[in-house]
């Protein structure tokens, strides 16, 4: 299954979407993801693609290497150890840095929530290292948080247009439900076919945007579910 991108992961979840958009668009992509799990995003690597992974913990990669063949099989990926805000902050100084059709943040699905990888200052390092006509792509997909209102705000913050695409899992190999929030500096790439069918909302008023001074992880529970999970 190493050539086939399963579980969040399928051509309908929001970044199998961006993924097809990108392709489409112009063949040989570049992509970033802040969270290297097995490496399943590598399944979409093509000729002439580039594929960078951020990841914080050793043991995650020593997995992805040693247990999982989809880093093996993407001839130009790397793996980027630290992290991630850190190495992108580095990295924003350097005149030659690389820039990235999609830069996927998928970090958000455990119970441990790097809040720091939210706020106002986050988006901008990711969305300076956007080549033009580029998507940054969160994977928000939690049993107990609701991010994709936060997320939302954030966008309009920075000046970008947003889009929610939620997908039962139902049409992929091993797929299971997922939600991503995807951002992009022009509104006009979320009209294409590939993101048809999906939510485009206002964002929400009253709340403050996250930043690194401020964030509050309570007003993205799911009250409902942590009720029904405490019974």
């Amino acid at each position: 299954t190493s050539t086939l991108p399963t579980t969040y992961y399928t051509p309908l979840s929001g970044i199998g979407r961006a993924m097809s958009f990108v392709r489409a668009r112009q063949g040989a992509m570049r992509v970033a993801t802040v969270g290297l799990g097995t490496g399943t995003l590598a399944a979409y690597c093509r000729t002439n693609d580039t594929f960078v992974f951020y990841e914080i913990d050793p043991r995650i990669v020593r997995i992805a290497k040693d247990d999982f063949s989809y880093l093996e099989r993407c001839a130009d990926t790397e793996v980027r150890l630290g992290d991630a805000r850190l190495t992108l902050s580095d990295e924003a100084t350097d005149a030659g840095r690389d820039s990235f059709d999609i830069v996927a943040i998928d970090a958000f699905n455990s119970d441990a929530i790097p809040l720091h990888l939210l706020t106002r200052e986050a988006l901008a390092l990711y969305a300076g290292r956007l080549a033009d006509g580029g998507m940054i792509a969160f994977h928000i997909s939690n049993r107990y948080l609701d991010l994709a209102p936060s997320l939302i705000r954030l966008a309009a913050d920075g000046g970008l247009a947003s889009m929610v695409i939620r997908d039962d899992g139902s049409h992929g190999v091993l797929g299971v439900p997922t939600t991503w929030v995807l951002m992009s500096r022009d509104a006009q790439v979320f009209k294409a076919a590939e993101f048809a069918g999906s939510d485009s909302l206002p964002p929400p008023s009253a709340k403050l945007v996250w930043t690194d001074d401020y964030t509050s992880v309570w007003s993205a529970v799911k009250l409902p579910l942590m009720s029904e999970a405490s019974i």
